[in-house]
């Protein structure tokens, strides 16, 4: 069974519909950037086929299903919302289409289940698919709705594996949680932790019914002591009653009801006359009364407890309340008064303190001011004698005689500036004409060598066409061989070197000291090698030589006229650039006379430079002397503002004006104030507290008066003849104590006759009583057998919780026969690890060690260590890199993967496996997919292109069967994929 097609509508990061066809697919490879949609596309096979996304299990988005459907869409539309998710299951003979449906509205939210075109409900849909999914499909109802439980955990262990799945299985510190996630796994948590779960909750049940039969008996034991204690009490009344007569308890009992009448206790509506008989009717009679007795005695309690309380307040007479009252309110007034007085002391004083806090900034701000004008008044004299000066400099005095008056003398000069500045634009214009008419001249040298190498070159053509035909002729009579080319090369370049200047020979290595060294020891090669050349070939050599000669003559022509036209061209752009600025600078001069001769131009110029430079220092002097006028004018407005702020503030403060100008004074001034502010609030708290003092003593004297009123009322309830003006406590305490105290023996003595009474009537009731009283000791004693049972039964539970741990451990080794072998083979295949090559998983009392050894599991003995050596051992969990726990992952996965009999789906699905993975880890791992994809469709994913195309090339399949599917970009409108898996996006 294969997955075939692969339909995404509006799920995770899908906006709209998707269209995947793996149908001819052997291995489907996932590539793209992190974040773009790759792990949905995993998450989309596993919440279709299992109704679960593992990963999200306990977030609050899987609560609100907020993780299903894509965002934008759930933000952008309203009223109902769908995201669905269609696999197609391929057999050989028959397509299986299961669809799951997520619909979200405003209020509420609904999963369905298509399965082969009809519909279900989400129970009765993981049916149907449990149904195509496990082997034996076919098993009864109940088999079925326990393979429901366990599909989600069967599928993310055996057929897809995300980032951090089992990563956390392999890193987890505790090894007991290790073992429970491998029992789940597995599928070994119906004998692991779900048996467990079950052996708690017997032990619960257990408690619980002991806890029953221990309230029953209580309940019994309670009934039986109470019993018990009636028996004793009736018994022991019979032993009382001796040889009383019954007319002897009837006589007693009148003369009680006589003596108690007398104490004002209430008798009861219906009294039964006395007679000769005792019977219920009058031992209900009298016990009512006996009640009613106990009653007046806690009427007689309350009244003493009241008369004890009122003793204290009885001890102010009315004379007494009424004088110091008055003394009270008389001092509470006079303190009233003093603290009128001394808040508006403070208040007065708080204000002339805020004004002095005012006069400090203003004080500031004069002090500032007067500084400032200060500063003015020196600015001011600064510039007065700076104007001063200037006016008497003898080189102004002298401008100011000849010009008459200062303004006129700065135009003048600014004239003669100006005239001056065209003077010397002039004498320029002759420099840069007599520059271009050099230029022009020397264009005309160049031009005329342009020509004498232009002749030179047509001669040199000619002479070498000539040499070219005459050498073609001889050479076609030569077979040169290798040995001829050679010398003739080195010829050539040794008879070109006789008119260099080196220090070595390029060919053949000579060294010397001079040119005239190298020039005969190149012509001694020179001739050696000529002599050895026949008449025709020295003929050839000497030709090609000459050719070569006016080869390079000609080259050097044609540097040469490439020199002369560069010279030419940048001549003529300083030509241009010289006329340029000519006409510029005519355009600057007002009066341009074209016959003006250079001479005399120089000598205006040199005049000019001469009245200019004897009144330079004037002109510098007086140029700016209207900024000086005009900054003293500025100075003076200045210090007058200042000046008169001054004299406002010195009004607006009136009487304060000394405190402006002296700051000591104003510091001074204010610790007055402050003083007397610290005393008067410190005696206006004291007055406040003698007032608050005074007041509570007023109040409290009047709640005693009150008190003592309201007390008088009460006690006048109970004795009408009390007096507040005589109150008598202590007569009243002694009367009242007196009274108790007799009715008190009158109640012991009715207490002993009704005894009497109630034991002469129950002679006939201790038999049955008797007979109730063994009923329940022997219920008391059957429900302590019934206990014991439930401890022995709760032992022997205890015992099995202790030894499942042992059975667990026991069935995970058996289990784990079957796939230690095949994780041990990928994980030294892939070789994470330098030194430790081999893993082994190792159940020991329901927890897991993940250990790491040199040595293979049938060498190693793992079953003699204890706990604490296995601790210590080379422990995975603790020394584990991210690489090398994250391989040992994917080897646990493949080896369920590929040794799983739960399913016929022959699926494989790896979510980015390359995490943190070296070189040489990827590919080992790849090795291994190579070999897998023989076995099962394969799908996996990588956000790195490399490993993707590597994969692709080592799969060792023909590209037909690989699909591929590379997200390019991600939005929230669309997903940009590049696929051959017919994808296609259809807007809703």
């Amino acid at each position: 069974m294969r997955i075939s097609r692969l339909i995404i509508n509006n799920f995770r990061v899908f906006p709209g519909k998707y269209e995947f066809d793996f149908s001819d697919k052997q291995l489907i490879l996932v590539g793209g950037p992190n974040g773009h949609g790759k792990s949905s596309l995993f998450d989309s096979i596993q919440w279709c086929l299992t109704g679960e996304i593992r990963r999200y299990r306990g977030t609050s988005e899987y609560l609100n299903f907020n993780y299903l459907i894509n965002e934008n869409v759930l933000n952008s539309q309203n009223g109902r919302i769908n995201a669905s998710v269609e696999v197609w299951l391929e057999t050989d003979s028959i397509i299986h289409k299961i669809t799951r449906t997520v619909q979200k509205s405003r209020t509420a939210q609904t999963t369905k289940v298509r399965v082969n075109g009809e519909n279900y409900g989400v129970k009765e849909g993981n049916l149907k698919i449990c149904g195509i999914l496990f082997r034996g499909g076919n098993d009864e109802l109940q088999a079925n709705i326990e393979k429901t439980k366990l599909l989600a955990s069967y599928f993310s262990t055996t057929q897809l594996l995300s980032q951090d799945q089992l990563h956390e299985f392999i890193l987890t510190s505790n090894p007991q949680e290790r073992f429970t996630l491998m029992e789940k796994v597995l599928g070994l948590d119906k004998y692991g932790s779900d048996f467990g779960k079950y052996l708690m909750e017997s032990i619960q049940v257990i408690k619980e019914e002991k806890g029953r039969i221990s309230t029953e008996r209580q309940e019994i034991r309670d009934s039986w002591l109470e019993v018990s204690t009636q028996l004793n009490e009736k018994e022991t009344l019979q032993h009382k009653l001796g040889e009383t007569t019954e007319k002897e308890i009837v006589e007693e009992l009148a003369v009680l009801h006589n003596n108690i009448k007398q104490f004002g206790v209430k008798t009861p509506d219906k009294m039964v006359p006395l007679s000769s008989k005792l019977n219920e009717d009058i031992l209900l009679m009298y016990s009512t009364l006996r009640r009613n007795v106990t009653t007046r005695l806690d009427e007689f309690d309350r009244i003493l407890l009241t008369l004890q309380n009122a003793k204290s307040l009885f001890g102010l007479t009315e004379g007494q309340f009424n004088r110091e009252q008055q003394e009270l309110k008389d001092k509470i007034l006079a303190l009233d008064t003093k603290k009128i007085r001394r808040k508006k002391g403070v208040l007065l004083g708080s204000k002339n303190r805020t004004e002095l806090d005012v006069m400090i900034q203003k004080n500031r701000d004069y002090v500032a001011k007067q500084r400032e004008i200060q500063e003015l008044n020196e600015k001011v004299k600064q510039v007065e004698d700076k104007i001063i000066a200037i006016e008497r400099n003898p080189n102004v005095l002298i401008a100011k005689d000849r010009f008459g008056d200062i303004k006129i003398f700065i135009e003048e000069y600014n004239k003669l500036k100006k005239d001056y500045l065209e003077i010397e634009i002039k004498s320029d214009l002759f420099v840069r004409e007599r520059n271009l008419l050099e230029l022009g001249r020397q264009m005309d040298e160049k031009n005329l060598q342009k020509e004498k190498l232009q002749t030179l070159q047509d001669q040199t053509l000619k002479s070498l066409n000539a040499i070219r035909i005459e050498l073609s002729e001889l050479t076609g009579k030569i077979n040169s061989g290798k040995e001829n080319t050679i010398a003739q090369m080195i010829h050539d370049i040794q008879h070109s070197l006789l008119d260099q200047l080196e220090d070595s020979c390029p060919v053949c290595g000579t060294k010397f000291i001079s040119s005239d060294n190298l020039h005969t020891a190149v012509r001694l090669k020179w001739e050696e090698a000529s002599q050895k050349l026949t008449v025709l070939e020295q003929d050839v050599m000497k030709l090609t030589g000459q050719k070569n000669e006016l080869d390079r003559k000609l080259k050097q022509i044609e540097l040469d006229t490439k020199l002369i036209d560069e010279q030419i061209a940048a001549m003529k752009n300083m030509q241009d650039e010289h006329q340029i600025k000519i006409e510029q600078q005519k355009a600057l001069v007002v009066n341009w006379n074209e016959e003006d001769s250079e001479a005399e131009i120089d000598r205006l110029k040199n005049a000019l430079k001469i009245e200019l430079d004897n009144y330079l220092t004037a002109f510098n002097l007086v140029n700016n002397l209207d900024e000086d006028r005009t900054d003293l004018l500025s100075r003076i407005n200045e210090r007058a503002i200042a000046t008169n702020w001054c004299v406002e503030q010195e009004k607006v403060v009136g009487r304060r004006a000394h405190y402006l100008n002296s700051e000591e004074l104003l510091v001074n001034k204010i610790k007055k104030v402050d003083q007397y502010l610290l005393q008067a609030k410190s005696e206006y708290e004291q007055i406040i507290n003698q007032l608050k003092d005074q007041t509570d003593q007023l109040m409290a004297l009047e709640q005693k008066w009150n008190e003592q009123a309201f007390k008088t009322q009460e006690i006048k309830i109970m004795i009408p003849d009390f007096n507040q003006s005589d109150p008598k406590i202590e007569v009243w305490i002694g009367k009242f104590n007196q009274q108790k105290a007799v009715l008190g023996s009158f109640d012991t003595k009715t207490k002993q006759v009704l005894e009497k009474a109630e034991a002469f009537l129950s002679k006939g009731d201790i038999t049955k009583i008797k007979k109730e009283e063994l009923t329940l000791r022997e219920g008391v004693k059957a429900k302590d057998e019934e206990n014991k049972h439930f401890e022995t039964l709760e032992i022997d539970v205890e015992n099995l919780r202790t030894r499942h741990n042992e059975i667990r451990s026991t069935i995970m080794t058996d289990y784990l026969i079957n796939y230690s072998e095949i994780i041990d083979q990928l994980f030294m295949q892939i070789s994470p690890h330098a030194i430790y090559k081999h893993v082994h998983l190792i159940p020991r009392d329901g927890k897991l060690y993940v250990l790491m050894s040199e040595i293979s599991s049938k060498d190693a003995s793992w079953a003699e260590l204890s706990e604490d050596e296995l601790a210590k051992k080379f422990n995975a969990s603790l020394t584990f890199s991210s690489a090398q726990a994250n391989v040992l992952a994917i080897c646990i996965f493949l080896s369920l993967a590929l040794s799983q009999q739960w399913t016929p789906l022959e699926m494989i699905g790896i979510d980015d496996p390359f995490q943190n993975m070296d070189d040489i880890n990827v590919f080992s791992f790849i090795d291994v997919i190579s070999q897998v994809v023989t076995q099962k469709q394969v799908l996996i994913s990588s956000h790195n292109e490399d490993f993707v195309s590597l994969i692709k090339n080592k799969s060792g399949l023909e590209s037909e069967k690989i699909g591929y599917v590379h997200f390019q970009s991600y939005s929230r409108d669309n997903i940009d994929l590049e696929t051959n898996c017919k994808v296609v996006n259809i807007e809703e």
